[in-house]
């Protein structure tokens, strides 16, 4: 899992990855909560206002491939899936063969599950855009 930013200051966009709770258990007076930070490395986390989505998507792959055992089969554009509340960077992400998730609303369960129903597509996902 990745996640990229255009978020100014980028630290407004850590501190919601902190606020964000993915995982709570609150089972026999057990409190054990996973944020969205705690699912993300800050190898494959890139908070950068200069690039647009799709260099900093290009540049994620790139990363991840990094870490992917020797011989093993590299990651695609086309393995992945890339939900975004801007139609522009859906589409920019999009031409590069990635599956592209419109999210208006923010990235909702809705949203989620509709990419993967729909996992992979060469068109951009979600209600229509707005251009």
């Amino acid at each position: 899992v990745g996640i990229s930013s255009r978020t100014h200051p980028p630290e407004w966009a850590e501190e919601l990855l902190e606020l964000f709770t993915i995982y709570d258990d609150k089972k026999e007076g057990n409190v054990y909560a996973v944020t969205m930070k705690d699912v993300f490395t800050s190898h494959l986390c890139l908070l950068d206002r200069a690039m647009d989505k799709s260099q900093q998507f290009e540049i994620l792959i790139e990363r991840a491939n990094e870490v992917i055992p020797s011989g093993a089969r590299k990651i695609r554009y086309a393995d992945a899936i890339f939900f975004d509340n801007e139609a522009g960077n859906c589409k920019q992400v999009a031409r590069l063969g990635v599956t592209s998730v419109y999210t208006p609303k923010g990235l909702t369960l809705e949203a989620w599950e509709n990419g993967l129903r729909n996992f992979p597509s060469s068109k951009v996902l979600g209600p229509k855009l707005p251009y």
